[in-house]
């Protein structure tokens, strides 16, 4: 037992000293979504005192389309975009970029946003997740409450997805509705690889509020095309619901 301890603090020296020479660490994140279905994704957080990036994707390797035809005029599709994407957050600039992929035009652009930092509530009670001691915190943010699990004995601010602003590491995290949860897998010190990741240039960038006008522009126009193909005859209706983490 004493061995194990003196390993767990020398792990914890380790990291704090990284933090100070501005070394990369990295967490990695079983990440899962629960929407129409439960979609599993692999998430790696790499991270020095200032700036982060989340890289994640679906386990599976193929991209996935359904279609069901439900009876009484009504069908369902759903598609499952196993695109690499990323969110890279730098503090001292007050910015996050996330990669996004139109589902209707499959254009790949970057959406800029400050800095979003979640009101986090800290509430009593510990838990016990792997070898860390965490603490509970809880926040409403783009039209989820999320409860947060983090460890103060690993001093960094960051987590998982835009989940940030904690005093400790995010080790656990998940919403009220049960749709979106992240876990900590593992942490890696040191790590070194680059925060900007390649070919970033390479995409247009956007505002957030101008990708929200876009989706919504692109589904009314898919909404169009699907009733084009139906009689004028006929009382067709089309509806588009969109999973989404952010829901606002």
């Amino acid at each position: 037992m004493k061995q194990i301890q003196s390993l767990f603090y020398s792990l914890l020296l380790s990291l704090c000293q990284l933090q100070a020479q501005q070394s990369e660490v990295m967490a990695e994140y079983e990440m899962m979504l629960q929407f129409s279905g439960t979609v599993l994704y692999t998430g790696k957080l790499v991270f020095n005192s200032g700036q982060s990036l989340f890289l994640f994707r679906p386990v599976a390797t193929q991209d996935h389309y359904t279609e069901e035809d439900q009876g009484n005029n009504k069908a369902t599709m759903r598609i499952i975009d196993t695109m690499d994407a990323y969110i890279s957050i730098n503090r001292s600039g007050n910015m996050l970029l996330e990669k996004k992929k139109s589902l209707y035009t499959k254009e790949v652009f970057l959406v800029k946003e400050d800095l979003p930092r979640q009101a986090w509530v800290l509430e009593e009670g510990l838990k016990m997740i792997g070898r860390f001691t965490c603490k509970k915190a809880v926040a409403v943010f783009r039209g989820r409450r999320y409860t947060a699990w983090y460890c103060p004995d690993l001093p960094y601010s960051f987590g998982p997805w835009k989940l940030n602003g904690l005093p400790g590491l995010i080790v656990e995290a998940g919403d009220d509705d049960g749709q979106v949860s992240f876990l900590l897998k593992q942490i890696i010190s040191p790590f070194h690889t680059a925060l900007i990741p390649q070919h970033q240039g390479r995409f247009k960038i956007i505002s957030y509020p101008d990708y929200r006008k876009k989706i919504e522009k692109e589904e009314s126009e898919f909404q169009q095309r699907i009733l084009s193909k139906f009689s004028r005859t006929m009382n067709a209706s089309v509806s588009v619901k969109r999973d989404d983490i952010e829901r606002e």
